[in-house]
């Protein structure tokens, strides 16, 4: 039903994209064993494909007729391109410079996914007193998105990479590049992009909510990771607040790690030892939980803490 041109500019498309998949097919792991001798694995490599060429039918059954140990040259070593361009793609070197464009990108990128941290925080802890997120051995934690952010640069930028480091071998080395990363690869590399983009974002905002904020007539508990909300407590809530000498580890080993550990009435203890150091503890948030007459007291571990009545 469409008009002779359109119709004529889709079947043009169709046929571009199909002549490029075909191409890619001879780009392929599987042909480079064929070409190479190494029959059982190319036809180990064809079987399990679901849609074979015509081509590739005709190759895996010429394969299969071949007896035990005889070999077909199908091209001279010197000729093979594929294979030599499946080996530049995993050489040492330029895996190297991929590393090191992944350690650039991340210290590029670093700054910013720490302000968007704070700003985050500022906005979710706003009115705060303090909060625990502020500290920054808490905000460093969204390294972790940052490195997984900065492997997509590395994909992007890596013909810039080929001109500063193999200004010798550019030319060859963007030869062997179109063979294994055509239209296609560049398209699911961006949505790609656009997922690790957002989910790093996301994993960010969960990081910048994720902790202990004071207020001056209450403080909100966001312990767990996909807690955004939190639970909000007086402090007319808190029973008494404990300072433990340590905690002994999974293997029974006493860590002389000291933390203050805040007991609600209804028996709830919030160890502070997974928010803040101890020097934080006592700069910032006791003199706030002084100001409401809690009681303190001191016990060797948190299983040693008993809420007192009354």
């Amino acid at each position: 039903q469409l008009d002779p041109e359109t119709n004529e500019l889709v079947l043009k498309s169709n046929l571009q994209y199909y002549y490029q998949w075909v191409r890619l097919r001879f780009a392929s792991k599987c042909y480079s064993d064929f070409l190479s001798g190494d029959y059982r694995k190319a036809i180990r490599k064809y079987s399990r494909y679901k849609k074979r060429l015509d081509y590739e039918d005709r190759l895996l059954q010429f394969m299969k007729s071949i007896p035990d140990g005889q070999k077909y040259q199908a091209v001279i070593p010197e000729l093979n391109t594929i294979k030599q361009g499946l080996k530049e793609q995993t050489r040492i070197s330029e895996a190297f410079i991929i590393y090191i464009s992944w350690i650039v990108n991340t210290i590029f990128l670093f700054p910013l996914f720490l302000g968007l941290y704070y700003l985050l925080l500022y906005i979710s802890t706003r009115g705060a007193l303090y909060s625990t997120g502020i500290e920054l051995y808490n905000s460093m934690l969204v390294l972790l998105p940052t490195i997984i952010t900065s492997i997509v640069p590395s994909y992007f930028s890596r013909k810039l990479l080929y001109r500063i480091f193999f200004r010798k071998n550019y030319r060859k080395k963007l030869e062997y590049d179109a063979l294994f990363n055509g239209k296609s690869e560049a398209k699911l590399m961006k949505v790609f992009a656009y997922i690790i983009f957002l989910a790093s974002l996301t994993v960010t905002a969960l990081l910048a909510s994720t902790g202990i904020s004071f207020y001056s007539n209450r403080f909100v508990d966001k312990s767990n990771f996909f807690d955004i909300k939190g639970t909000s407590y007086s402090y007319d809530s808190l029973d008494s607040v404990w300072l433990i000498k340590g905690r002994y580890n999974g293997f029974n080993e006493w860590l002389d790690n000291p933390s203050y550990v805040l007991v609600l009435k209804d028996g709830k203890t919030i160890d502070l030892y997974d928010f803040t150091e101890l020097s934080d503890s006592e700069e910032r948030i006791i003199p706030i939980l002084k100001k409401h007459n809690i009681p303190f007291f001191d016990a060797k571990t948190i299983d040693d803490i008993f809420p007192q009545s009354g």
